[in-house]
């Protein structure tokens, strides 16, 4: 799990700064895994050899939605969706959504730990280092 500070302009043109949080259960980077054959990686390769600006941010988008949620007080529940609402659909209509998507699409570090953040500990670093090592290839493109 990851906490993100984002500091964004509101709608009355203040900037305020708050707290997000993302995080990937294993489940749901099972489901990643197999969604693309040959897994994230695979995935990452094939946008790094694209050269397309817009894969990217489309995947970055996904990963950034799938990974919004909330952490209840006791830290046993990561929710995503209260009263049959996506929290992630929710979050995309902010300035920070915005913000925060702008900031990984321009950092590659920034683009690392986050994903480095949202990936549960127990996993094996092998996934961390193969996102690193094509996040690279993206940015040397």
């Amino acid at each position: 799990m990851i906490k993100k500070t984002i500091r964004f302009e509101n709608l009355d043109g203040e900037f305020v700064e708050r707290e997000y949080y993302f995080n990937l259960n294993k489940a749901e980077i099972l489901k990643l895994q197999l969604s693309e054959k040959g897994g994230l990686d695979k995935k990452l390769k094939k946008i790094a050899d694209s050269n397309s600006y817009g894969e990217l941010l489309e995947f970055i988008r996904e990963l950034v939605l799938l990974s919004y949620g909330e952490k209840d007080e006791d830290g046993i529940k990561f929710v995503k969706s209260k009263n049959g609402v996506r929290l992630a659909d929710e979050f995309e209509q902010t300035e920070a959504f915005s913000e925060l998507i702008m900031e990984l699409t321009q950092n590659i570090d920034e683009f690392n730990a986050f994903i480095n953040g949202i990936i549960p500990k127990s996993l094996s670093e092998q996934i961390k280092l193969e996102t690193a090592r094509n996040a690279k290839a993206i940015e040397a493109k």
